[in-house]
């Protein structure tokens, strides 16, 4: 999982389920299931981790192991908010978390309250993120928590503080997040916050500083295997050359990283870098291909209903009627 090593994991977990299959365990079956669900979020096959978290829910539901019910409705509420289905992903999650706190174990709390963190901040709730990522971190110590557990909750914890415009807060949990990398090893956690250090970069005009950021960060998720994480570097780098008046680079890196997006189709990700794309034609007097971009980000953004999508659907709508 820390390395992304997609095929020996897909290559061990079909021959997994074929003998637990064999065997008619239902048991390992789930387990199974449930890891495929991990391998394909992580690879970002997101249609098919919620067919086998689905799976591994029903077999568990069946046999009446609800903490693996828990651990199933989790799964599938962190896809469903990579889908940026958030209203699911919280329905999910929270079907987790009482199910966790009725039967066990404990620790378990902690990650879905931070998983429930992530879902409050993508629907534009960030104090209510900062409070779920603080409950989170109280179980983590509670339980002697690995350090990436901490790590992503300080994370949940900056960002929630730079979408509120408190970019010293953000900087100041940045910097613990940092502390702790040096006694943990995951890399997929280092990719992640290095992003998030990027983007505050950005977001503070420190625009040399944010270029290297995220160069670092595209090195890394390219060493991971990690094609989202490449695009949403390159996307970073463009939002940064574009800040900097460099607009042929900007339109090149957001090229870049609509690319990546629609093998697998990434449609949140996707319109949102179309969006960005389309500020870049726009500064660049390209006002035509401002326009298409403009309209097929609206058209990925018909599916979502929550107040960061409406909000951007509102703001390509006007600029689109200019």
């Amino acid at each position: 999982m820390t390395h992304g090593a997609f095929d020996d994991w897909q290559a061990m977990a079909r021959t997994g389920l074929e003998s637990a299959r064999s065997l008619g365990d239902q048991r390992a079956q789930a387990l199974i299931h449930e890891t495929l669900g991990a391998m394909y979020k992580d690879s970002k096959r997101l249609t098919q981790a919620a067919e086998h978290h689905r799976a591994a829910l029903d077999l568990r539901t069946r046999i009446g192991d609800w903490a693996g019910v828990a651990e199933s409705a989790n799964g599938l509420g962190v896809v469903h908010s990579w889908c940026h289905e958030l209203a699911a992903s919280r329905a999910r999650l929270e079907q987790a978390l009482a199910l966790y706190r009725q039967y066990g174990p404990y620790d378990r709390t902690g990650v879905v309250l931070n998983n429930l963190g992530y879902a409050a901040a993508g629907l534009g709730e960030f104090d209510e993120a900062a409070r779920l990522a603080h409950q989170a971190m109280t179980v983590y110590r509670e339980t002697a928590a690995d350090h990436y557990l901490h790590i992503d909750a300080l994370r949940l914890l900056a960002r929630a503080a730079r979408k509120a415009g408190h970019h010293a807060e953000a900087e100041g949990h940045l910097t613990d997040a940092t502390a702790l990398l040096e006694r943990t090893g995951p890399s997929v956690i280092e990719a992640l916050l290095r992003l998030e250090q990027a983007t505050l970069l950005r977001e503070q005009n420190r625009h040399d500083q944010a270029l290297e950021a995220y160069w670092a960060c595209e090195t890394l998720q390219r060493f991971l295997g990690s094609r989202l994480g490449q695009a949403q570097a390159y996307d970073g780098i463009g939002h940064t050359m574009r800040a900097l008046g460099r607009l042929q680079e900007a339109i090149d890196f957001h090229t870049m990283a609509a690319h990546i997006l629609r093998d697998p189709p990434q449609p949140w990700d996707l319109a949102q870098t179309l969006a960005h794309l389309a500020d870049a034609h726009a500064d660049n007097d390209q006002p035509e291909q401002a326009r298409h971009h403009r309209a097929e980000a609206l058209t990925l953004l018909a599916p979502f209903p929550d107040p960061q999508a409406t909000a951007l659907r509102q703001r390509l709508q006007q600029l689109i009627a200019e």
